[in-house]
């Protein structure tokens, strides 16, 4: 753990980067380089607001460049990730084109008796797609609708009617590998708690 104490209005602030000879081995793995990743983070934040689709109450931020989200955590969730960061590491190194979320550093701020955590993750959503539709789907029914306004991310429920095609069978087939890859790891990582996330675009 890398910490920094500084100065903020009479108060000391500490910024601690989590774990991160762990972090740096695992963008490593990845193909991330350092020089690129940081050059990102150093650029202005954008955000700092709670989606609305989401009952954490999480805080969400874009670096300037859109490749990167920042997400507030709770402490519990970076120690479950540090944990499992090796057999992540494994797990995208054997399945380059798994499903899940890349998360790549954890930071924390500590100010006037307050810790604040921060994950890094990849955006999936910086792409030149127009997100007509979003849906959020966890494969349950329980509270999963929503009133289909205009950005509203949308639940199982209002996906319940709709029918995937797919123009051929292998692609069919490949996603649904990719999908039984990612479930069987999340549940050897004792995880129940996630879902996936799928935008329509229609084109004109």
């Amino acid at each position: 753990t890398f910490t920094k104490a500084f100065n903020v209005q009479g108060k000391t602030c500490r910024f601690t980067v989590e774990a991160p000879g762990a972090f740096a081995q695992f963008r490593k793995r990845i193909n991330l380089l350092d020089k690129d990743y940081y050059l990102s983070l150093n650029g202005e934040l954008r955000g700092g607001v709670v989606q609305e689709s989401g009952k954490s109450g999480a805080l969400f931020w874009f670096t300037e460049d859109r490749k990167y989200i920042l997400k507030t955590i709770e402490r519990c969730e970076v120690t479950k990730l540090i944990a499992m960061l090796e057999d992540y590491g494994d797990h995208l190194e054997f399945n380059e084109s798994s499903l899940l979320s890349r998360y790549y550093g954890v930071y924390a701020f500590s100010y006037n008796g307050e810790e604040f955590l921060v994950v890094a993750m990849n955006n999936v959503f910086q792409t030149g797609a127009k997100l007509n539709f979003v849906y959020d789907l966890k494969g349950t029914t329980e509270d999963r609708y929503v009133a289909p306004e205009p950005k509203a991310v949308l639940k199982d429920l209002n996906f319940a009617d709709k029918t995937l095609r797919f123009a051929e069978e292998r692609t069919r087939r490949h996603l649904v590998h990719r999908i039984h890859n990612d479930a069987y790891f999340l549940a050897r990582q004792n995880i129940m708690d996630y879902s996936i996330v799928q935008v329509v675009d229609t084109q004109d």
